[in-house]
C-alpha cells in the first residue's frame, strides 16, 4: 500500500477512536445525571462520527451491529434499571462492530488498490504499443490482448484460443527457429524467451515482430503458464532491409556491387572445388565513349546511358548469372557452370552486339560500345580478387586491340602487368633522377629551310637502353605522370625555342609540343604554359600545340575553352594524323586551328597506292581552302617529297629530312641553314 494511503487510514483511525470515546463519555455523564434510559438515541453518536471519520463503508457496518442491542435494551429496561449492563453490552458491541467495520474497509481499500494497480499496467501497456498475450502450457489455452489483436488486423474474437492457430500464423520459413526457441525456454535451458519472425496478418501480408516472455511455475514442478509481449518491428526490419540493399547494390541500377558480386565470386569458387567438369567464368566490361556522353549530353544522360547497359545486359545472361556495376562505366558478369571457354565467348560476343546497338538518350542515339575481359577458371582454391586483377588485365588488352574487342586473360598477361607495374616505378624514378631526354625532328618548308621542330621525349633506361615516347607515354598518361613529363617538355623546348629564336629571328618557324587528354583537363593548364613561356622568354607565337583527333573528339568541351585561351594568347594550334578519325571535317568548324598534320599513312600511300596522291592533294587542298597550314609527317623518301611539293604541301618533317635530334645535334643543324641564310 503507498505511504500516502497508509497517512490517510492512521488519520482517520485516530479522528474514530477519539469520537467514538468522547460520544460514550458525553453518554454516561449525561444517564448518571438525569437516571434516564437514552442509550437508543445516544447511541447513533459514535455511528454518525464513524460515518463521517472513517468512510461510509465502515460506519454502515457499525450501525448495523450495533442497531439489534439498541432495540433489544430499550424494550427490557425501559426506566433506566441495568443501565450498566446495556452500557457494557452497547460497548462490546460496538467494538465488534468496529472490528467488522475494520476488516471490511481494509478489503475496501486493498480493492481499491488493485483497481488502481490494474489501471496503472493497463496505461503502461497501451504506451509501450506492445501486444500482450498468455500461454497455458497444460490446456493450450491462449489469451491476446487488445492491442495485440489490432497489430495482426484481427478483431479479439476473430482469433482462435489454441496454441496451435497461434504457431500456424508464423511465417513457414521462421516457424521451426520459433519453436525451437519456445521448447528451449519451457524446458529450462534460457532464461526468457525472445524471438523475431513473421506473424501472418488478416489480410495476408506478413508482420515482423520481436517476442518476449517468460515462463512461470509454482516451486519445483514443470512451467504452467508462458507470459509475454510482442512488439512491431516492421520499420526497424525495413530500415535493415534498406541498409542491406545500399551495402550489396549499386543505388542506380540496382545491380549487383563490387561487394556482393565478389561474394557471389568466392560462393561460386567453393561450390567449383572437386568438380572438374564445369567452370565459372568472369567477364569484366568498360564502356567505350562513357565520358564523351557525360561531357557532351551531361550527367543525367550518363545515368540514363548505365541503366539502359544494365538492363541490356541481364538480357545477355541467364537468371543464375549475376550481372553487377563495380563502378562508373564498368559492368562484370559473373557466369555459372560453364562448360566450355567457347561458352564464356559467346557471351561476350551477345555483350558487345547488344551494347554496339544505339540507345536513345535525350531524343538522340548514342551507340556506346565496350571492351571486355574474360576469365575462365575451374580452380576452387582460386582468390575472388586475383580473378577480378585478371579480368582488368585482359580488358585493357582488349582496349589496346581497339575498340568495342574482347581478349582472354592468359598467364602471360600478369606477367606483363608486373613489368608494368615495374617500368612505371623506374618512370618515376627516371623523371625525378633526369633519365628523359628530349630530341627534337626538325620541319622544313616546300624549300628545304628550316620551318621549325617537335619535341619529342626520349627516356634513357638503365637497363631497356634507349625508349621511344610510344613505349612509355601511354603509362604515363595511366599512372597521372603525364602532367610532370609534359612540363618537362614544354620548359625544355621553350628553352631550344629561345636559343633557334636567337639564331634565326626573322626565319617563320615554329616549336612544335604535343598535349594528351589528361593535360587538356588539367584546370591549371593555361597558367603552367604562361609561366613556362616567360621563363623561357619565348615569344608565345612560335609556340604550336599539338593535338590528336581523338584528343578533340574526347575533351570537346575543354579543349574548345583551351584552344580559344590559347590562340588569344598567341599561342598556334595543330590538329595532328589528320584524316585518321571519322569526325575530322565536323571538328574542324568548331575548333579553329593552325596546322594540319597529314598522318604518315597518306603520305606513303601517295607513293605505293592507286589513288593515294589524289587522297594527299585533297587533304592539301582542304587546308589551303580553310587558310591552314598542312604538314606532312614521315616523309621518308625522295619520291614522297616530291609528290608532296608536286602538290604544294607547304611543311614536312620525317627520317628524309632528319631523324630526331639530340639538342646538341639540334643546334648544329639550326647552324647550318644559319649560315645558308647568310
Amino acid at each position: 500500500m503507498p505511504d500516502d494511503a497508509r497517512t490517510k487510514e492512521r488519520a482517520r483511525w485516530r479522528l474514530y477512536v477519539a469520537s467514538s470515546v468522547a460520544a460514550y463519555l458525553l453518554l454516561l455523564i449525561y444517564v448518571a445525571l438525569t437516571r434516564q434510559t437514552v442509550l437508543g438515541p445516544l447511541c447513533i453518536v459514535p455511528v454518525g462520527l464513524a460515518a463521517w471519520a472513517y468512510g461510509a463503508r465502515g460506519g454502515l457496518t457499525l450501525a448495523l451491529a450495533l442497531a439489534p442491542v439498541h432495540l433489544a435494551l430499550t424494550y427490557v429496561v425501559p426506566s433506566g434499571e441495568g443501565l450498566g449492563v446495556s452500557i457494557f453490552i452497547n460497548l462490546v458491541t460496538a467494538c465488534v462492530g468496529f472490528a467488522f467495520g475494520l476488516l471490511f474497509d481494509r478489503l475496501r481499500v486493498s480493492l481499491a488498490y488493485q483497481k488502481e494497480c490494474e489501471e496503472r499496467y493497463e496505461r503502461a501497456a497501451r504506451g509501450a504499443n506492445d501486444g500482450l498475450w498468455e500461454w497455458e502450457l497444460e490446456s493450450g489455452k491462449t489469451y491476446y490482448s487488445e492491442r495485440f489483436c489490432q497489430m495482426l488486423g484481427y478483431a479479439r474474437h476473430q482469433l482462435g484460443s489454441e496454441i496451435a492457430e497461434w504457431l500456424s500464423r508464423v511465417h513457414p520459413e521462421d516457424r521451426k527457429n520459433l519453436q525451437h526457441a519456445l521448447d528451449q525456454h519451457i524446458q529450462g535451458a534460457t532464461p526468457r524467451l525472445e524471438h523475431e519472425h513473421r506473424l501472418c496478418c488478416a489480410d495476408g501480408s506478413y508482420l515482423w515482430v520481436h517476442v518476449r516472455g517468460i515462463a512461470s511455475s509454482l516451486e519445483g514442478s514443470r512451467p504452467t503458464l508462458l507470459t509475454g509481449w510482442t512488439t512491431d518491428i516492421s520499420a526497424r526490419k525495413s530500415s535493415e532491409q534498406e541498409l542491406r540493399f545500399h551495402a550489396f547494390r549499386d543505388p542506380l541500377t540496382g545491380l549487383a556491387n563490387r561487394s556482393l558480386f565478389t561474394d557471389r565470386l568466392h560462393q561460386a569458387l567453393l561450390r567449383g572445388r572437386g568438380r572438374s567438369e564445369t567452370r565459372i567464368a568472369m567477364l569484366l566490361i568498360d564502356l567505350d565513349r562513357f565520358k564523351r556522353v557525360n561531357d557532351s549530353l551531361g550527367h543525367s544522360a550518363g545515368d540514363g546511358l548505365l541503366l539502359a547497359v544494365a538492363e541490356r545486359l541481364k538480357a545477355c545472361v541467364r537468371a543464375e548469372d549475376t550481372v553487377a556495376r563495380l563502378g562508373g562505366d564498368e559492368f562484370a558478369l559473373l557466369l555459372a557452370d560453364v562448360v566450355t571457354i567457347q561458352d564464356a565467348i559467346e557471351v561476350a560476343d551477345r555483350v558487345r552486339r547488344a551494347l554496339v546497338e544505339p540507345i536513345v538518350i535525350k531524343g538522340r542515339a548514342v551507340a556506346s560500345g565496350c571492351s571486355i575481359g574474360i576469365v575462365v577458371t575451374s580452380r576452387g582454391d582460386t582468390n575472388p580478387h586475383d580473378i577480378v586483377r585478371d579480368a582488368d588485365t585482359a580488358m585493357y588488352r582488349a582496349k589496346a586491340l581497339g575498340r568495342g574487342q574482347w581478349a582472354m586473360f592468359d598467364p602471360s598477361m600478369r606477367d606483363r602487368a608486373v613489368q608494368r607495374l615495374t617500368l612505371e616505378n623506374e618512370l618515376r624514378s627516371g623523371l625525378a633522377e633526369g633519365h628523359i631526354e628530349i630530341f627534337y625532328q626538325p620541319i622544313v618548308h616546300s624549300g628545304g629551310g628550316f620551318a621549325g621542330f617537335e619535341a619529342l621525349p626520349r627516356w634513357r633506361h638503365p637497363r631497356l637502353g634507349m625508349l621511344l615516347p610510344r613505349e612509355f607515354i601511354e603509362l604515363s598518361e595511366e599512372t597521372g605522370l603525364i602532367m610532370d613529363l609534359g612540363d618537362l617538355v614544354l620548359g625544355e623546348a621553350c628553352e631550344m625555342g629561345t636559343y633557334v629564336a636567337g639564331r634565326l629571328p626573322h626565319v617563320p618557324w615554329n616549336v612544335h609540343v604535343n598535349l594528351s587528354p589528361k593535360q587538356i583537363r588539367r584546370p591549371d593548364l593555361m597558367g603552367r604554359i604562361e609561366v613556362i613561356l616567360d621563363t623561357a622568354g619565348l615569344d608565345p607565337a612560335r609556340l604550336c600545340v599539338e593535338v590528336t583527333e581523338d584528343v578533340i573528339l574526347e575533351e570537346a568541351s575543354a579543349g574548345s575553352v583551351l584552344f580559344e585561351r590559347l590562340r588569344k594568347k598567341g599561342v598556334k594550334v595543330c590538329m595532328d594524323d589528320f584524316g585518321t578519325g571519322y569526325s575530322s571535317l565536323s571538328y574542324l568548324h568548331r575548333f579553329r586551328v593552325d596546322f594540319l598534320k597529314v598522318e604518315t599513312a597518306f603520305v606513303h600511300g601517295a607513293e605505293t597506292r592507286e589513288g593515294g596522291v589524289q587522297i594527299v592533294r585533297s587533304l592539301v587542298n582542304l587546308a589551303k581552302n580553310l587558310g591552314v597550314t598542312a604538314i606532312a609527317e614521315g616523309v621518308e623518301t625522295t619520291r614522297q617529297w616530291e609528290v608532296l611539293r608536286e602538290l604544294g604541301c607547304p611543311r614536312a618533317q620525317g627520317f628524309f629530312f632528319a631523324e630526331p635530334l639530340s639538342a646538341r645535334e639540334l643546334r648544329e643543324w639550326v647552324e647550318e641553314h644559319v649560315a645558308e641564310c647568310a
